[in-house]
């Protein structure tokens, strides 16, 4: 009798110590209607979890008790801002653009003339430009009334081309909406030295040629990776003597600029660096 009283109160303490040990250790010992434990609770039981109290889990701040809801995760996601490719690489690769360009600042002689423009980019931002242009002179109807009316003598230098070395520089790059498709752009500064031809350079003055300076600044528009339209605004600055004076000036001449680039190769790939 003794021996089965003895029993029984072993068994009434096991049976009271499984519970504990099992929650001690997060063992889920209860039934279907009891639930589960709160370990394993579903996300939607505890609530939503806020984009701030994820990130903290992610960074171990808080243990991550439950599941992100899909509009937070887009959130979080939203922060990151990814590092787009450019569309369109100049880096050691050959421009070759034939030119158009007529002269914006003379009233009586309108210069209009064609050229070629050959650059090879060093690196996306930077090139090394060489170009030639041929002019020819167009009177305008102001160079009859003022000789006409106003009995004026016109002193003008008439330039017959301009050649020259120069650098190419690209700050901006973009991208804008046209029509259906991403039109991308960029903005370049250009200048350099080089040589001016115009009427004193031969018989029977003979001046020679005269030095020049070039700067300008245009837009280039990518439509595919081997051809792109340029525009761009230069003025070119070099001394001249019109009409065979004693005294040189410098001559100014700003033309705007239209060119349809090609490139060498006309392809190019991405590469880790």
């Amino acid at each position: 009798m003794k021996t089965r009283i003895g029993l029984a109160v072993v068994a009434l303490g096991w049976l009271a110590a499984v519970p504990a040990a099992a929650q001690e250790f997060g063992l889920d010992l209860r039934d279907e209607d009891g639930g589960r434990a709160s370990e394993e609770r579903p996300a939607a039981e505890e609530g939503p979890v806020s984009a701030e109290e994820w990130r903290r889990q992610l960074h171990g701040v808080v243990p991550p008790t439950a599941t992100v809801r899909a509009e937070d995760d887009v959130a979080v996601s939203d922060k990151v801002k990814a590092v787009q490719r450019k569309h369109f690489l100049k880096r050691q690769r050959l421009e070759l653009t034939p030119t158009f360009a007529v002269s914006l600042n003379d009233a009586f002689y309108t210069k209009v003339g064609g050229g070629l423009v050959a650059t090879y980019h060093l690196a996306d931002s930077l090139g090394v430009m060489a170009h030639y242009s041929h002019f020819g002179i167009v009177e305008t109807d102001n160079v009859r009334i003022a000789k006409r009316e106003l009995r004026s003598l016109l002193l003008s230098s008439k330039l017959n081309w301009n050649a020259g070395l120069g650098l190419v520089w690209t700050p901006i790059y973009g991208k804008l909406a046209w029509f259906n498709s991403i039109l991308h752009y960029d903005l370049f500064l250009l200048t350099g030295l080089g040589v001016a031809h115009s009427q004193t350079s031969g018989k029977p003055v003979n001046d020679g040629l005269h030095p020049g300076v070039d700067v300008g600044v245009g837009q280039r528009f990518a439509f595919s990776d081997w051809m792109a339209a340029d525009f761009w605004v230069k003025g070119l600055f070099y001394a001249d003597r019109p009409q065979d004076r004693q005294i040189s000036e410098i001559q100014k001449v700003l033309t705007l600029n239209v060119g349809l680039s090609f490139w060498l190769p006309t392809s190019f790939s991405y590469g880790a660096r």
